[in-house]
């Protein structure tokens, strides 16, 4: 009878830990798409800086040259 609680408690322990670990990788996946978020945003706020700098300046040189110059 002993040995079939210290099974029931092994089993509970490793439940436990299972369910640690399962929170610890949903957090740590939850951050990472916070991080691509936030690099997705990143991104799409530089192409909107082209995007208007293009229509600002009718040269696409002077253009093409004041984004060289933004993000040297």
């Amino acid at each position: 009878m002993q040995r079939v609680g210290l099974r029931i408690a092994q089993h509970t322990q490793d439940t436990v830990h299972e369910h640690i670990r399962f929170r610890q990788a949903l957090f740590r996946s939850a951050k990472a798409g916070e991080v691509a978020r936030a690099d997705h945003q990143t991104r799409i706020r530089a192409l909107d800086v082209n995007i208007r700098t293009i229509k600002l300046f009718s040269n696409r040189r002077l253009a093409a040259q004041t984004l060289d110059e933004q993000f040297a």
